[in-house]
């Protein structure tokens, strides 16, 4: 992934942090390099196909432990 916002080992970090708190924890990534993929009204960074995967992702999280 080419996100110009991710900063290395940021996101291991976080990992690392959740699985010591004793939660689990998943890791997604998403083609492109687009961070605000979601966003429809930047069409240099939407990715529509992404942006449903990751809702039915949100979705089945929501559904598992709301």
């Amino acid at each position: 992934m080419e996100d110009a916002f991710r900063q290395a080992g940021w996101p291991e970090s976080v990992y690392a942090s959740v699985q010591s708190a004793g939660a689990e924890v998943e890791h997604f990534d998403y083609p492109g390099s687009g961070h605000l993929f979601t966003d429809s009204s930047l069409p240099t960074e939407y990715d529509p196909d992404a942006t449903e995967l990751l809702w039915e992702r949100v979705y089945e999280f929501c559904a598992k432990h709301g």
